[in-house]
């Protein structure tokens, strides 16, 4: 628990990190947490990379870990493991929480886990404190699998797609089946219910705004587009080569490699970011399949039939890559990046510069000068590379930063305010009784388990006198100044035992939790045997 002046405030410096998705790129070692976020996502990938699978295990793993570790420091409010270990070793928490996740997620890599929990606890002394961690590790790991065993991630839900204008069918060239249809009904992480934050529906066939998108699309989409920019085709192979769930890691790998946080820290922007992750897949699949929207490639092949005159079929166009098998509207990639965009910028700011690599585009990596800017860029890519329309991607972007807003604002807060513990004016007692004004400051000392800097300020003077001991009323006795500022006046009654001021100062942490303090600054009746008077 650290120590500050309440007045003082916590800056973060401009950063920059490089962020690289080739395999053999070097990892930037940050801690615990970034270790097993790398290693769950090689472990995920090597099974079964499916991007919606991967979102619920990330999120089971880092909930898990920030369960163990904040059991441990008890700064923020859990999830769901309900525990205290004060004395136990956080790091071996968070490695054996990990560990036995993916152990039952993944039992096939058993070897690789093996070896990762090896690597991590060698690193850790001996003794209670790591078989405690370890003990407090498996149990926040249970909870979490128990917890989400009956999800609906694996249940059986039959998808028969419809027909006619503006309904989703399979495509071309797989004309695969419709992906995970039961993903709709999955238990969300942080919305109340998967439609939480359904939109309205798509945008109507005969509409203007829909003949924009369309004809927009199959200009810039098409795989032999003649208006689509090299760099155009370059962001949308980019965005199609990998998840965006996994990029959002790496770019939070890299953030806390360049800017360290608490080991609780780091674990609760895992979890945080993770679960708005999981909830914006859970969030777009009840959209998609409420909907059932057709893809570009089915509607321009299909233009004749949509009853809009200003839309022209083309019986062969293809899209710039092969399109996803699930319906259209809202765009996936979108909704992802904005909730995970929302949860980074809430810990490091969104003024962030990071570039990151893909194997798909050898020597060409993207740079971002903001974290805002990777949604905006993959609505773009998506776009580009003929899968969504504008619309879409304008819609998923809303749902994606409500769904981190919420995430943020709602889960795995710190629900305990400032401890102050002194308040010191600069002045303790007026003297002489002169009616003039005397600048007083106050000087605040608080503690916060979650927030190094809590903000304080005087929000109330009162006195134990009626206004002006003159009588007159003619200015107020007292005016804050600043936020630890005020101006007192030396008066007081000539009857009765003298004048006491009130200050009441009120500190409040980054989440807003707050406690209040008073301190008395008196005015005496007269000096008989007071010292540590104001020199007025």
């Amino acid at each position: 628990m650290k120590t500050t002046h309440a007045n003082s405030y916590c800056k973060l410096a401009h950063l920059f990190c490089a962020l690289g998705l080739l395999a053999l790129f070097p990892r930037a070692h940050a801690d615990v947490i970034s270790d097993w976020n790398d290693t769950a996502i090689r472990v995920i990938k090597s099974v079964n990379p499916n991007p919606i699978f991967a979102s619920r295990s990330l999120a089971m793993t880092h909930v898990a870990q920030f369960d163990a570790v904040n059991a441990v420091v008890g700064c923020y409010e859990p999830y769901a493991a309900h525990l205290s270990a004060p004395g136990a070793s956080a790091e071996a928490a968070a490695a054996q929480a990990a560990y036995h996740v993916l152990v039952n997620l993944y039992p096939s890599q058993l070897f690789t886990l093996d070896a990762a929990l090896a690597g991590s606890l060698s690193a850790m002394p001996d003794g209670t404190a790591k078989t405690d961690g370890i003990a407090l590790g498996n149990e926040a790991a249970g909870v979490i699998l128990a917890l989400r065993a009956n999800d609906g991630s694996t249940a059986t839900v039959r998808y028969t797609p419809g027909s006619g204008p503006g309904v989703w069918v399979p495509t071309p060239p797989a004309f695969a089946p419709a992906v995970l249809p039961q993903w709709r009904y999955v238990t969300p992480w942080t919305m109340t219910a998967p439609e939480q934050f359904r939109p309205g529906p798509p945008l109507a066939l005969e509409s203007a705004s829909y003949t924009a998108d369309f004809n927009e699309i199959k200009a810039l989409g098409a795989l032999n587009s003649s208006t689509r920019t090299p760099e155009q085709t370059d962001i949308a192979l980019f965005h199609n080569s990998e998840a965006p769930g996994f990029t959002l890691s790496s770019a939070a790998r890299f953030a806390v490699a360049a800017h360290p946080l608490r080991l609780v820290d780091s674990a609760r922007l895992f979890a945080l970011l993770n679960m708005a992750v999981a909830d914006a897949l859970i969030s777009v699949w009840d959209a998609k399949f409420t909907y059932n929207f057709w893809r570009p490639v089915t509607a321009i092949r299909a233009a004749d039939t949509d009853g809009n005159p200003a839309t022209d079929p083309d019986p062969a166009w293809l899209p710039l890559a092969a399109t996803p098998p699930h319906p259209e509207y809202p765009a996936a990639h979108t909704i992802i990046s904005a909730a995970g965009a929302t949860v980074l910028a809430s810990v490091f700011g969104d003024e962030f510069t990071f570039t990151i690599s893909s194997p798909a585009l050898p020597g060409k990596p993207r740079t971002y000068a903001r974290f805002s800017d990777f949604p905006g860029e993959s609505s773009l890519a998506r776009i580009a590379a003929g899968f969504h329309w504008r619309n879409s991607t304008v819609v998923a972007g809303k749902m994606g930063a409500a769904i981190g807003r919420q995430a943020l604002a709602k889960y795995l807060r710190d629900i305990e305010p400032p401890t102050i513990i002194g308040v010191v004016p600069s002045v303790k007692e007026l003297w002489p009784p002169n009616h003039r004004l005397v600048p007083v400051t106050v000087a605040v000392i608080a503690t916060d388990n979650c927030d190094p800097a809590p903000t304080a300020e005087i929000i109330e003077v009162t006195s134990s006198e009626a206004l002006t001991g003159r009588g007159d009323f003619a200015a107020s006795d007292w005016e804050i100044t600043g936020p630890l500022s005020v101006n007192l006046r030396s008066e007081r009654s000539p009857i009765g035992s003298g004048r006491v001021y009130t200050l009441t100062v009120r500190c409040t942490d980054a989440f807003g939790n707050s406690s209040v303090e008073c301190v008395r600054v008196i005015c005496p009746h007269d000096q008989r045997g007071r010292r540590n008077k104001a020199k007025l």
